[in-house]
């Protein structure tokens, strides 16, 4: 009778024989061979459970092609492009490294431009590791950063404050030999001010200076911003700050170079890449903010950070001298100067008299009166915030979920009282079926368990089932409870798995591993190792104090050679000797084995990793000229149409949203408006546009996906009117457009490149004659210094003249 059994690994079944073994030696390899079996199928029996129910985990997550392609949300890197500023727009930044894992995942190719949005997208939500990785992997890719991107890192830097990443950004530009340019140095100053480094910030205005380039309002916000972060802060701040304020007049309001075409296009405005505190405002209409007043912004915020109520009256007066009126975000700064000074009556009264002015007050003034109010939580301020949002609420004008959040987090800080300006706006939000962010819900709900409130509340039971969504909710929370639930079955799997023979530890392989299971081919790497010793393991899989399982095993291994022997006493003591020979021959075997196969082993995935590099390197080659060749195709197939004039206020967002309806766009480019020009039509339309004007742009072109596409829209839309809704500011103006045949969009590129190549040039020779002039200005100087000091020398020698 032969009796077949199944390895645990390979699964190939082998025989015992029983009339094979009628020799000692075969009889010993029988022993040896049976105890092993023994041992395996023990093990087998025991966790067949625990490995088929990680099986099964593992096993169902693979998706069909119909399945990936439902949940697949992009394609190729323009629909990924699309995605990530779609992320941006809606603020979800945490999420741009998921999408760029997926699109390597998918295997496409990012492109320069996709690499720009990445990094826009993490400068807006100051992720300063995802910046810097994404730069990395732009490298990586072959694409050298620009002067653009550069700019970005620089600007990230400062909204982290890490001004000394952001001076070792500007070398690594020196050592790459990309050319900074004015909005470089700008973006570097107000990096270092963020930091209330004084130093840096002066060097840098020194080197502007010295290069012949004049300081913009920029450029004095972020030397207010340096006094007002310095720590420690000196005595005469506020001095410094006025004293600037009066400098900036000198300023021109013209502005020798717009802003650049790229930063227009992908969304970010001077005030966000400055880091100025008015960047959050700079979109908002209706008189909300006046961007002549960049100065005075900055300067009104720091009185408001130094709590200083005489310096911003100063302010004030100055801004009456210069026949200006304040704007909103100046009304909220003067509000919130006087509320966090102490002042309650003269902040209510600003709030008051803007109220009897007749202008529509937005939702951010009366946020800004309720938080200011509830400074200090004294019992007259708590009321006035109580009546605020009363009044608030009165006239239809409610909080967005980001105010509510952060009036919810400063209002459960309350420590005495009865609450209830916390749970009003707690109850605002929930009318309006909105779930503050994580931190004011955490502290709302540890506000509420610290007054003593019944489990059985229906407001705690509601607040704390909101709070354990938002935790479970969060990002990342999900994946790392699912981390947590594997590491803790595999824990429990690798203790058990791992048996003790004689002292030593007998380590065997998992059972489920293999191409349908990748997560579990790595399972003791997930355990940790404090996890591991409570279990009686330690860092590498060494038995700590697993006492209990030794002595298991011993009895077990005792039982089965009692069984095997005979019964008189002196055949025990022949079997005692036979055991004790059996036990010195299973190790000096099992060693002998386990060395044999680790070798074998290595050897084999040694060779497979070399075949699969090479299958991989053959594989990438291909697939990356495959890709090559089908962007080339894209290329050929696609259209550009110009349009010789651009009408007022029309800017790529909304030209992209009116000519989509024709058909699909690939890329939008408008040349900004010559700044000369831009300033002789705000003197000619300042009555008409009220003082406030866009950025105009003087020429675009457009690509869309199809050229036929393109040639239809030329010849339908040429001379006829835009049209749309007739409040639209170029309802009655008309399209100026041109299909470019064999035209593509790397000749624009090239073109741009070379007229920034000439401008570029013309600017340093400019600044080079400057500073040729400079020179011999100065040697003159220094020159008639020398003989006026000869002369006087001679004087005292010789006396002067008879």
């Amino acid at each position: 009778m032969t009796r077949f059994t199944r390895t645990e690994e390979t699964g190939e079944p082998y025989s015992i024989n029983p009339k094979t073994c009628t020799k000692p030696s075969n009889l010993l390899t029988l022993a040896v061979t049976h105890f092993i079996m023994r041992l395996l199928q023990s093990i087998y029996r025991h966790h067949k459970s625990v490995g088929g129910a990680l099986g099964r985990r593992f096993f169902v997550t693979s998706a069909g092609a119909e399945e990936y392609a439902r949940r697949n949300y992009a394609n190729n890197a323009s629909e990924y492009n699309t995605v990530v500023t779609s992320l941006t727009s809606q603020r979800r930044f945490f999420l741009l490294r998921d999408v760029y894992d997926d699109m390597m995942l998918d295997g496409v190719q990012p492109t320069r431009d996709l690499f720009h949005s990445l990094i826009v997208g993490t400068m807006k939500g100051s992720r300063l590791q995802d910046t810097f990785f994404f730069r990395d992997q732009m490298k990586a890719n072959g694409f050298l950063p620009d002067v653009a991107v550069y700019n970005y890192l620089i600007s990230v830097c400062g909204k982290c404050k890490n001004s000394d990443q952001a001076i070792r950004i500007f070398e690594e530009m020196k050592k790459y030999e990309v050319k900074p340019n004015g909005q470089t140095y700008v973006c570097l100053l107000n990096a270092c001010a963020a930091a209330g480094q004084l130093d840096p910030v002066y060097a840098i205005v020194r080197d502007m200076t010295a290069a012949g380039a004049g300081l913009d309002k920029f450029c004095y916000a972020g030397l207010i911003t340096a006094h007002t972060n310095k720590i420690p802060r000196a005595d005469d701040t506020a001095t410094k700050i006025i004293e600037l304020v009066e400098q900036s007049k000198g300023w021109s309001s013209v502005e020798t170079s717009g802003n650049n075409a790229e930063n227009e296009m992908m969304g970010v405005s001077k005030e966000e890449l400055y880091n100025l505190p008015t960047a959050e405002y700079v979109h908002r209409r209706g008189g909300f903010l006046s961007r002549l007043l960049t100065v005075y912004h900055v300067a009104f915020h720091a009185c408001a950070e130094l709590k200083d109520v005489q310096a911003m009256e100063t302010l004030l007066e100055m801004l009456k001298k210069d026949r200006k009126s304040p704007d909103v975000y100046i009304v909220m700064q003067n509000i919130r100067c006087y509320l966090h000074s102490g002042d309650i009556d003269n902040g209510h009264k600003v709030f008051e008299d803007y109220i009897c002015s007749e202008k529509f007050p937005p939702a951010e003034l009366y946020a800004t009166l309720v938080e200011g109010a509830m400074f200090g939580y004294t019992p007259k301020g708590m009321q006035l915030a109580q009546d605020t949002l009363v009044n608030m609420n009165s006239r239809n004008i409610f909080l967005s979920p980001r105010m509510g959040s952060d009036l919810l987090l400063v209002a459960a800080g309350e420590k005495s009282g009865g609450y209830t300006t916390a749970n009003y706006i707690w109850d605002l939000m929930q009318a309006r079926k909105i779930t503050p962010s994580l931190p004011a819900v955490e502290a709302y709900y540890t506000g509420l368990k610290d007054r003593e409130v019944p489990a059985d509340d229906p407001r705690l039971v509601v607040v704390s089932r909101a709070y354990d969504n938002l935790l479970r909710g969060r990002p990342g929370a999900v994946r790392q409870h699912q981390k947590s639930k594997v590491k803790t079955r595999t824990i429990t799997t690798t203790c058990n798995n791992s048996k003790i023979a004689d002292g030593k530890p007998f380590s065997r392989k998992n059972c489920n591993t293999g191409t349908e299971q990748p997560a579990l081919s790595n399972v003791t790497t997930i355990a940790a190792s404090q996890s591991l010793r409570r279990h009686g393991m330690g860092e590498k899989g060494n038995p700590k104090s697993c006492e209990r399982s030794e002595r298991k095993q011993r009895k077990k291994k005792e039982n089965f050679f009692v069984k095997e022997t005979g019964k008189t006493d002196e055949e025990e003591e022949e079997a005692s000797r036979v055991e004790n020979n059996l036990k010195s021959n299973v190790e000096e075997i099992g060693e002998a084995d386990m060395i044999g196969k680790e070798k074998e082993v290595n050897l084999m995935e040694e060779g497979k990793q070399e075949e699969l590099n090479e299958k991989n390197s053959k594989h990438s080659k291909s697939k990356k000229k495959q890709r090559l060749l089908e962007e080339a195709a894209k290329a050929d197939q696609r259209g550009i149409c110009y349009l010789s004039r651009i009408p007022p206020h029309m800017d790529p967002v909304k030209l992209r949203q009116i000519l989509s309806q024709y058909g699909e766009i690939q890329r939008i480019y408008l040349a900004p408006e010559d700044p000369s020009t831009r300033v002789l039509r705000k003197r000619e339309n300042r009555k008409r546009d009220g003082g406030f004007q866009d950025q105009g742009f003087s020429e675009g072109w457009v690509e869309f996906t199809k050229k036929g596409v393109a040639k239809r829209v030329a010849n339908m839309l040429n001379g006829e009117q835009i049209g749309g809704k007739k409040r639209s500011s170029f309802y009655y103006d008309l399209w100026n457009i041109k299909y470019l045949s064999k035209f593509k969009w790397d000749d624009l590129t090239a073109e741009i490149a070379y007229k920034n190549a000439v401008r570029e040039q013309r600017l340093a020779l400019e600044i080079s004659a400057a500073k040729r002039e400079r020179d011999f200005y100065l040697s003159k100087v220094d020159k008639s210094r020398a003989l006026s000091s000869i002369e006087e020398r001679l004087k005292k020698v010789f006396g002067g003249p008879q």
